[in-house]
């Protein structure tokens, strides 16, 4: 039996689980190899930066792995500084031997630069008194490699490119038909085919969860590495839906649902979406929805929609009902699979418009693992019951 990990591992491993940085047996794999192959054994210095490009995804993961570092107790590893009399015999022992048939070049004279005057060179900052363990990591409901571990998952592998890799079932199938020696089969690599567009509730109730929201943001675009994510803002609704005077037709406004009305809501048919969370640079909702020529254009392919859909204020509005609606129905039509993400408590779901909004499309809390794992499955193609599907 191989004996475990040093102490100051299991150590770094606990510091980092508590700020919700997991790492499985593979990551700990990895730093034994490493260490067996010589890397990081120079100083301490050399061990945490080794540990930094094994575990880190992101400088702010890097901070964290540092961070944690410095709460453990490392054995030292700074090698003893050598004698005197050694240092000096390594010295001599590294002297090249003079060359007995060295010539020196005629004319040849020594060349010397004399020291120019100027300004005195300034002292850089010296950051030796600052603790790092007092870092402040933000903590997160969900962390940033939880959330992009999660993201990962959702693909939807097709065969596109040049045939470059064999397929052996149907090379054989091949050779056993024909009888004969015969070339292999060659087929296209798979690739991930998943556009997801993800649309954000910017202002209003949503300023309490724009840090979290822009935590998650990062997870899904950057750490997750998912150049097929596109990511726009909106503020409440993109645009109002034509179809409000629906409203007037209701038996019962009080109702709290727009059942009666809800097969006569039409899509939304364009609104306005933004690139920034400032909501300064608009483009057309339809330019992202166009999906005439989905194989040419590789438009989304899914949705998600993140916002608190009046959760945050505890409220019912049956005009923000119907446009949001109206909204989903759009996105439902053009992107297929689509969920809502709520970064609100589920506690405040209920008598808001969410609630109703939860009716319609899959609904999951934002600030739990379990929920955005939910999610991703419910993208992934798992069905999701609903009181009254779009």
């Amino acid at each position: 039996m191989s004996p475990g990990p040093p102490r100051f591992v299991t150590d770094l491993i606990d510091q980092l689980r508590r700020r919700a940085f997991m790492l499985g047996p593979e990551d700990v794999a990895a730093l034994r190899q490493a260490l067996a192959a010589g890397f990081g054994w120079s100083s301490r210095a050399a061990l945490e930066d080794l540990c930094v490009t094994l575990w880190a995804k992101s400088d702010r993961e890097a901070d964290v792995v540092r961070a944690a570092f410095l709460r453990v107790d490392v054995p030292d590893l700074d090698p003893p500084a050598p004698a005197e009399d050694d240092l000096a015999g390594d010295l001599d022992a590294s002297k090249p031997d003079a060359e007995p048939h060295a010539v020196a070049s005629p004319g040849a004279e020594a060349v010397r630069a004399d020291p120019m005057g100027g300004l005195p060179a300034l002292p850089a900052p010296s950051f030796a008194g600052v603790d790092r363990r007092l870092v402040l990591v933000p903590r997160y409901p969900v962390s940033e490699r939880e959330i992009a571990q999660a993201w990962r998952r959702v693909r939807r592998p097709v065969r596109v490119g040049p045939a470059v890799e064999v397929d052996v079932e149907a090379s054989l199938r091949r050779r056993c038909d024909s009888g004969v020696a015969t070339a292999p089969v060659l087929v296209a690599r798979r690739r991930n085919a998943v556009r997801m567009l993800v649309l954000i509730d910017a202002g209003g109730s949503m300023t309490p969860y724009a840090d979290y929201v822009q935590h998650v943001r990062v997870a899904l675009t950057e750490t997750a590495r998912s150049e097929t994510t596109i990511v726009r803002y909106f503020h409440n609704v993109p645009a109002p839906s034509p179809d409000r005077r629906l409203l007037d037709t209701l038996s019962d406004p009080f109702a709290g649902h727009l059942d009666e009305i809800l097969r006569r809501i039409s899509p939304l048919p364009n609104g306005a979406v933004y690139a920034d969370p400032a909501l300064t640079r608009a483009e057309r909702l339809a330019d992202l929805l166009d999906l005439d020529d989905a194989a040419a254009t590789g438009g989304p392919t899914g949705a998600v929609v993140i916002g608190d859909a009046g959760a945050a204020r505890g409220r019912y509005d049956p005009v923000r009902l119907l446009d949001t609606i109206a909204l989903l129905k759009a996105l439902r039509e053009r992107c297929g699979r689509l969920v809502w993400l709520n970064p609100a408590p589920v506690g405040r779901w209920a008598g808001s418009t969410a609630g109703r909004v939860s009716r319609h499309v899959p609904m999951f809390p934002l600030a739990t693992k379990a929920g955005l794992d939910a999610a991703v499955e419910a993208l992934r193609g798992r069905s999701v019951l609903v009181d009254a599907p779009l």
